[in-house]
């Protein structure tokens, strides 16, 4: 993914784990915090829950530029 051009955004952590419980932030990080995002890295993205060993598919995701990563989007309101 081309990271020279991006369209970022601001957005907030308003949640610490996914409906389906496959995708969970840590306790150490406060609720409301900010992440600069890339609203253009938006998709959808396979995955695995080590905790419970079982994969998630199609997760809608978007990349936080630091700490670098990817994010559930329903874990965020994001502010373009």
């Amino acid at each position: 993914m081309d990271r020279g051009h991006m369209k970022k955004a601001t957005a907030t952590l308003i949640k610490r784990m996914t409906e389906d419980e496959l995708f969970e932030v840590l306790d150490s990080v406060p609720l409301g915090r900010e992440y600069v995002v890339d609203l253009d890295s938006i998709c959808k993205i396979d995955g695995y829950c080590y905790i419970k060993k079982i994969p998630w598919n199609q997760r809608e995701m978007i990349y936080v530029l630091e700490p670098p990563g990817w994010f559930p989007t329903e874990l965020l309101d994001i502010k373009p």
